[in-house]
């Protein structure tokens, strides 16, 4: 119930804050809802406008177009004919590409003094009009957020130019070779030493037996 309340508060409350800007507004020949008091510069002004919504960012129904009636005292319909004459401006700025969608429903204020107290034709020719507004306050849409996307790390690829190899010092096997070849030799030598080591002490004790015998 409470989520109710707030719901249509701000449904109620929100749009009476809201700001209209006037973008523009024409004047309409008496009893006519098709008619300007000076079409050429109605029909410039139009195609003026029209270039300067279509370079806008609007959202649906930010457009609002409202007309007005003077007080003539005859059979016209006042509040049809602001109506008329409101949907006939909607048309020609649809006409020149403006999309439908940006329009909210025509406006009709019917007969009005608000420029004009209507005592005579100058001030009664000046409630004769359109009026083009505009919403100040403009709803962004909502664009979801995308998730971070976690990248695994790609293995490094080594060229097959750049990949290490056991490259062979031709100075380091010559080196490497002497050092084996000198172990072997020393080992050799060592060998003998002993042999002729064995053979001389083994001749030392036989002269010695000898000697002891004689």
């Amino acid at each position: 119930m409470k989520i109710f309340c707030v719901i249509l508060f701000i449904f109620l409350v929100f749009p009476a804050f809201s700001e209209q800007t006037e973008v523009a507004f024409f004047l309409f020949m008496p009893n006519s809802s098709n008619r300007f008091v000076n079409e050429a510069q109605a029909r410039r002004q139009l195609d003026d406008i029209a270039r300067n919504l279509l370079s806008r960012d609007l959202s649906q129904g930010q457009i609002h177009v409202g007309g007005y009636a003077a007080d003539a005292r005859n059979e016209i319909d006042p509040v049809e004919l602001s109506r008329n004459r409101a949907l006939f401006v909607i048309q020609e700025l649809q006409r020149r590409g403006v999309p439908a969608f940006l329009f909210s429903d025509p406006v009709a204020n019917g007969a009005v003094n608000i420029w004009g107290d209507n005592i005579n034709e100058t001030r009664r020719s000046q409630n004769r009009r359109v009026r083009i507004l505009l919403d100040d306050i403009v709803i962004p849409a909502i664009v979801p957020t995308p998730e971070p996307v976690i990248q695994e790390p790609l293995p490094v690829q080594i060229p097959a130019d750049q990949e290490p190899s056991l490259v062979l010092d031709p100075a380091a096997n010559e080196q490497s070779a002497g050092k084996f070849l000198s172990c072997i030799i020393c080992l050799i030598l060592l060998v003998l030493f002993l042999i002729t080591l064995f053979f001389l002490i083994r001749e030392i004790m036989s002269f010695t037996r000898r000697k002891i015998i004689i």
